[in-house]
């Protein structure tokens, strides 16, 4: 039977089954899903697994009482060997161990916490417990990590855009260092926007009010001057890129742009700068909170 994919409806479960039996909170996140043509790909995000630890991670759907697991699945999120924090991804080829899937469904994960090395944990057979200290010292260590991470690409933004002046105009090697740049931030600000809700989650839960209001401000803080000001200056960039490529031509109209792109450059490297300063200042705070409650 051919699955009618029109009728298709995914109502994907927040519920999580875990060995030990942890909440979805302190090891992985909600599951997301999306249809793309006659596969299911899920995504979920895991916090706090440390860096001697592995996950063996199965997946189970609703339309069979999640009964048996699913075989037909493929990425970094799937197996006996899914190690490391951040995003991770499962694709499921449906029509391989399915007939058909129709109606609304949901998805379940059985993950089990063991030692880095298969065969130590095969010999074990016990999986890892973690302390509610260890989570606490993981979820800082993450947290911390991303936004000193963060502070220190936008920096690197900041300093590359500021030093620009004529020459972007005339030098390809001078937008290949303003893409560098932006390449590497852009990597670390996709990971805290993604993440920030399960990190304030994380901070309600092992800390305190003031923790958690301190931490949300930090993120808004961040991802407000993202808005403003980097957004701005990439709207500069791509202004020099069209007078690069002659997109903007006629002797009035590009130096009017040269000149509006550079003065937008000047204006918004220096506000960046200073934001971040003032960001770095307040990580500095929240941080010496997390540390010493």
């Amino acid at each position: 039977m051919k699955t009618d994919w029109s009728l298709l409806r995914i109502a994907l479960s927040s519920a999580l089954l875990l060995l030990p039996f942890w909440t979805s909170a302190q090891i992985i996140s909600p599951l997301r899903q999306e249809l793309f043509y006659k596969k299911i790909i899920i995504s979920y995000d895991i916090l706090g697994l440390a860096p001697n630890q592995r996950m063996e991670v199965n997946i189970y759907c609703s339309d069979d009482g999640f009964k048996k697991q699913l075989t037909s699945v493929s990425g970094n999120g799937v197996g006996p060997n899914v190690a490391g924090n951040g995003e991770k991804t499962i694709v499921w080829d449906v029509l391989k161990d399915r007939k058909s899937l129709v109606g609304a469904f949901s998805f379940r994960l059985n993950a089990v916490v063991l030692d880095a090395d298969p065969t130590l944990a095969a010999a074990r057979s016990i999986p890892t417990v973690m302390t509610d200290s260890d989570k606490k010292t993981a979820a800082y260590q993450e947290i911390s990590g991303t936004l000193s991470s963060y502070i220190n690409e936008g920096k690197n933004v900041a300093r590359v855009f500021s030093q620009i002046n004529e020459s972007v105009f005339e030098d390809p090697r001078v937008t290949k260092k303003i893409n560098d740049a932006n390449s590497k931030y852009n990597e670390v600000y996709e990971k805290l926007n993604r993440n920030r809700i399960a990190y304030e989650k994380l901070v309600l839960q092992y800390w305190n009010h003031d923790a958690h209001t301190a931490v949300q401000s930090m993120n808004d803080y961040a991802l407000d001057l993202h808005r403003l000001n980097i957004l701005s200056l990439n709207d500069a960039l791509h202004t020099v890129n069209q007078i690069n490529t002659e997109q903007i031509s006629g002797r009035k109209d590009e130096k009017e742009a040269r000149e509006k792109s550079l003065r937008t450059i000047q204006h918004h490297s220096a506000e960046l700068e200073k934001k971040l300063n003032e960001l770095e200042l307040r990580y500095t705070r929240t941080v010496s909170m997390l540390e010493h409650k």
